[in-house]
């Protein structure tokens, strides 16, 4: 078998091991790093996700999507106000404004993990008091286990995309490791919101749009599936649009047998719209989705750049400073489409029908950085369809030189996270609190916060951003 790089702990065994090893090893480790992060202090059951919590409780224990029997209910473990989070419906019945999806596919898990978090006044007092649990506590890791599972599902999942995507066994192996501990992933890997979901959800599909051609049956599943992003989170209409785009796209002749998979999507779309008339009385606007006013050209287009900008640099809320091993993304791709340029423009409609609807103003009225939650929230559902090139890297020479010195910063990065998960938790601008933790409050302080950039910082961050590109291409360029 070609083994287009070598470690000297014999990385060999890796490309020739059975791929069902290979997954139980990655699962095990994911799942492991998961677990031992949540024997810490975390903040898994606040923010929105102690509210997707609460449709569940209300679905699982209350038998409805009532909220006005779960909120302030005294037997209720999660005791916390409604806030912005639910809204009088019609009939004046209180609603959520979060979709729905994830609490109602979790409701009869969630109420198993309810029932024994209601159990655990049952322990031994000295037993509670050393593990420091009560029944909030317990339902919190309970339910953080369930989003474990996930995340080892998706570490398994980016692996078998990227092998099949570049060829590279071993390769995507390892990195299918490093992208599910990075923190962007590991960060929301234990928590009750919609992201993760969103992208094994986005990932599988893209994975399998080839069955939208294999049966009617199968189509009919992944038009259900696509469809099931919408009710994960409204925001998603990008990711459906790109999936659609995608699975489409295929010869004229195959084109015939795409009809399941479009009456599997409409039955997915028919449903959100039909939950959508009966809380609000609209079929697609709620309180928490709807269109912002256009605002002057150059005040939109200043928006889109500073949210792609905070997105991906600024302190608290971006990519970049917690996973720098993704400044080698231009890199990957650039071999990426050398390599195969269809499924790389594939996956890159995704990943810009995703970002253009959630970086304009006007189909996102919240902002880019999604409240009190850890960073890269909105950038995670697509996270692993930006890191399927990676593997090429590896597998490149030259490329290598620019990988391992970040492979070098995200590892070390990524353990520290695991021990300190709470750091990586804000809201609002501000210093990293990361940075902060590492380097003192002097280097935080010096990091790009993107509104506080201005037109000097705007054009130092140009500036730097060509030069990125600019070694990309001499990373990624064919040699002569």
């Amino acid at each position: 078998m070609r083994h287009p790089f070598r470690l000297p702990w014999g990385w060999r065994v890796v490309d020739e091991a059975r791929p069902s090893r290979l997954e139980a090893v990655l699962a095990g480790l994911v799942g492991l790093a998961l677990v031992a992060l949540i024997t810490r202090g975390h903040y898994a059951a606040s923010g929105d996700a102690v509210h997707y919590m609460m449709i569940a409780r209300s679905i699982a224990v209350g038998g409805d999507l009532d909220l006005g029997d779960d909120y302030g209910a005294p037997s209720n473990i999660l005791d916390t106000p409604a806030g912005d989070h639910a809204r009088p419906g019609r009939g004046g019945v209180l609603r959520p404004v979060h979709g729905i999806g994830l609490p109602v596919l979790s409701a009869p898990l969630f109420a198993v993990a309810y029932a024994l978090a209601d159990a655990s006044d049952r322990l031994p007092q000295s037993l509670r008091r050393r593990a420091r649990l009560d029944r909030f506590i317990a339902l919190r890791q309970l339910v953080s286990l369930l989003m474990i599972a996930l995340t080892a599902r998706l570490a398994v999942l980016v692996f078998r995309a990227a092998w099949s995507a570049t060829g590279e066994k071993a390769g995507a192996w390892l990195w299918a490791l490093v992208v599910s501990l990075s923190p962007p992933v590991v960060t929301h890997g234990y928590v009750f919101l919609t992201e993760l979901p969103s992208a094994l959800v986005a990932l599988a599909v893209f994975v399998r749009r080839a069955d939208a051609v294999a049966s009617p049956a199968r189509a009919a599943v992944l038009g259900l599936l696509t469809g099931l992003l919408m009710h994960l989170h409204v925001r998603n209409v990008g990711l459906v649009a790109g999936l659609v785009a995608v699975t489409l796209w295929m010869p004229r002749g195959d084109r015939k047998r795409t009809w399941p998979y479009l009456a599997g999507l409409a039955v997915a779309a028919g449903l959100w719209m039909a939950v959508n008339a009966w809380f609000w009385g609209s079929l697609v606007t709620t309180p928490h989705a709807r269109l912002g006013e256009w605002p002057s050209m150059t005040t939109f287009w200043t928006d889109v750049v500073e949210r792609i900008a905070g997105m991906l640099f600024d302190a608290r809320h971006g990519l970049l400073v917690t996973a720098p091993v993704f400044l080698a993304a231009p890199a990957a791709w650039l071999l990426f489409w050398r390599r195969s340029s269809r499924t790389a423009a594939a996956a890159l409609v995704v990943v810009i029908a995703y970002l253009a609807l959630v970086a304009m103003p006007v189909t996102n009225v919240h902002g880019w950085r999604g409240g009190w939650s850890p960073a890269a929230r909105f950038l995670l559902p697509v996270i692993p369809l930006l890191a399927l090139p990676f593997p090429l890297l590896l597998a490149d020479a030259r490329a290598r030189w620019l990988l391992w010195p970040l492979m070098g910063l995200q590892l070390p990065l990524s353990l520290y996270l695991l021990r300190r998960p709470m750091l990586t938790w804000s809201e609002g601008p501000g210093p990293s609190p990361v940075v902060d933790a590492l380097f003192g409050p002097a280097a935080a302080s010096r990091l790009p916060q993107v509104e506080a950039l201005g037109t000097s910082g705007l054009l130092v961050a140009t500036g730097a951003i060509a030069l990125w590109l600019f070694v990309s291409w001499l990373v990624a360029r064919k040699p002569a």
